[in-house]
């Protein structure tokens, strides 16, 4: 299994392939290492659960709320395209 930071990374270079604007890129990066220092164990093993649970955490605003759904929707979906999980918890 590769390293979760490594994936994080990965994605991060594929968002910035694609000519993300600079602002979204900066955001995902920070809400992927929040998302990834804040669960435990590996990718496969985190749940629903426990992403709603980090998502209602932290009282931020809607907008914010919004984007970190997004980013991870957005990363759970790359991470299923490369084959690195067979299914989303976001799903």
């Amino acid at each position: 299994m590769i390293e979760t930071a490594s994936l994080v990374r990965a994605y991060v270079a594929s968002l910035e392939s694609r000519r993300i604007p600079f602002n979204t890129l900066k955001a995902y990066r920070s809400d992927l290492h929040r998302f990834v220092a804040t669960m435990p164990g590996n990718l496969r093993s985190i749940t629903l659960l426990e992403i709603e649970s980090y998502l209602s955490a932290g009282g931020v605003g809607v907008a914010t709320s919004r984007r970190r759904h997004a980013c991870l929707r957005s990363f759970y979906h790359w991470l299923m395209l490369h084959e690195y999980l067979e299914a989303s918890p976001m799903d």
